[in-house]
């Protein structure tokens, strides 16, 4: 998960995309307890189609492109 959290910050500071993690690693950043598998992200909604044709650049691939803006990435085993 730790490659995954670098290209993740790599994709945000080179792309200027502001990328905010929720979810379980969020819990865990501000101390509650939480077990996850995965990273939940959140992005304004006009940066949303930036995030997604650059996240293959950054070892992302896209599962699911959701009408809704819920997509699925994966990174390895992420």
């Amino acid at each position: 998960m730790a490659l995954a959290l670098e290209d993740l910050q790599r994709l945000a500071i080179n792309e200027k995309i502001p990328i905010a993690i929720v979810g379980g690693l969020g819990a865990i950043r501000y101390g509650y307890p939480a077990a996850t598998q995965d990273i939940n992200i959140a992005v304004a909604q006009n940066q949303l189609a930036k995030l997604i044709l650059s996240a293959p650049r950054y070892g992302f691939k896209i599962l699911w492109e959701s009408l809704s803006g819920w997509h699925t990435l994966t990174h390895g085993e992420v």
